[in-house]
């Protein structure tokens, strides 16, 4: 006799009634997978219908995290299979516009640039709370991220950079990543709106490298050697020069990157994975060396390098972020006998005016710097485009139409 077929296991997926969030925020909800013998854990995945209001991302085990992008409505869908059969369910996800408390801003975002932390937005104001202050809604504005207690020791001898309580937004709370961002208004500089858009997400790494150079102590005529060809190296490099260079070199192993460099005022453009990069700048330079050494870079090779392309009574700036457990053995005889300065360089402390100024005169060209743009839908490519050799500044423009039109 043919024996009876089992019974097909039956799953339930149980998850909230509905979402409702506020643009720009985001929130967790777990998803419970039954069957009537009790919990299981299938193979799953979610998905949201409208992109552009909303983001879901699989966490692990069971959680859901949801990024609200713009106001609207969409459905999220949470999906398996078992033994062949299809079982899903859908939450419905309402995001709403933000509201702005006394003395914050809410900004319309149209520009980001894309990192590993999110740099300065390119924004209008879209609505104030009270105490508005010195802004009126329209206003372009770029915003400084970084927010600074203004109790602690290092805030109270002028080294807020060192902030024990430094609070960022897109780290600490909420970001750009969306239409909508809530900031305190004091974090807000006017840009002129005849500058383009796209170039004021260029306003915190800009910052970040206005204090470097300070600290760097370029004079008139010093000679100065630039590692890394990235965003910020191109910045340092227009940095260098304004700031009275006599000559510039660039170190970049990436072509594209050094026909860049030179274009934006680098005189000479060295491949230091198929030259001899010190040997190289001596050579250029006719010299022991460059009189400033600013990497870029974030490696012990270019750290490496850093050292032995300066020249005597050399300031050494290693701009770059390093890892936590990074460490690199100096010669402490070339510190000696060089009498070497060496240095380091933390955030944008007072230098976002500064910034945000010189964007406006024109004086940088930072359009070059920009070689690709993506929705914020496709934030993940953006972020792995911005990892490879091919990109220099990577954009996230959540608000196309507002900035075309």
């Amino acid at each position: 006799d043919p024996q009876p077929t089992p019974d097909k296991t039956e799953i339930t997926i149980t998850l909230p009634e509905n979402l409702e969030l506020t643009a720009g925020t985001s929130a967790d909800f777990t998803v419970t997978f039954s069957t009537p013998d009790g919990a299981v854990t299938p193979q799953w995945e979610c998905s949201v219908a409208d992109s552009s209001v909303a983001l879901a991302e699989k966490k692990d085990g069971s959680t859901v995290t949801v990024t609200a992008l713009a106001a609207g409505d969409t459905d999220l869908t949470v999906s398996c299979t078992m033994d062949e059969e299809e079982y899903s369910n859908t939450l419905k996800i309402t995001v709403t516009e933000p509201e702005p408390e006394p003395g914050d801003g809410i900004v319309r975002v149209l520009a980001i640039g894309n990192s590993f932390s999110q740099d300065a937005v390119e924004q209008y104001l879209y609505e104030l709370g009270e105490d508005a202050g010195i802004f009126q809604v329209g206003d372009h504005v770029t915003v400084d991220p970084n927010i600074y207690c203004g109790k602690c020791r290092p805030c109270r001898i002028g080294k807020k950079q060192m902030c024990e309580n430094l609070h960022a937004v897109g780290v600490n709370q909420d970001g750009g990543f969306a239409q909508y961002c809530t900031v305190p208004q004091k974090q807000c500089y006017r840009l002129d709106p005849r500058t383009p858009l796209r170039l004021g997400a260029l306003t915190e790494p800009l910052a970040c490298c206005i204090h470097g150079i300070d600290r760097a102590g370029i004079r008139p005529r010093d000679t100065v050697c630039v590692i890394g060809g990235g965003a910020i190296g191109l910045i340092m490099v227009q940095l260098a020069r304004l700031g009275g260079a006599g000559a510039v070199i660039l170190s970049e192993p990436e072509a594209m990157r050094r026909e860049i460099g030179l274009r934006l005022g680098a005189d000479w453009a060295v491949d230091p994975v198929h030259e001899d990069m010190p040997a190289r700048v001596r050579e250029l330079l006719g010299s022991d060396g460059a009189d400033v050494v600013i990497e870029c870079v974030g490696n012990m090779a270019a750290t490496a390098q850093a050292f032995t392309a300066a020249g005597s009574g050399a300031n050494i700036l290693l701009f770059s972020v390093p890892k936590e457990d990074a460490q690199y053995a100096v010669k402490l005889e070339d510190v000696y006998r060089k009498e070497l300065t060496i240095m380091g360089s933390r955030i944008n402390p007072d230098t976002h005016q500064r910034a945000a100024q010189l964007i406006d005169s024109g004086k940088l060209q930072l359009e070059p710097l920009i070689t690709h743009s993506f929705p914020v839908e496709r934030l993940e490519e953006a972020i792995r485009t911005q990892m490879g050799p091919r990109s220099i500044k990577v954009l996230i423009e959540p608000d196309r139409e507002a900035q075309e039109g």
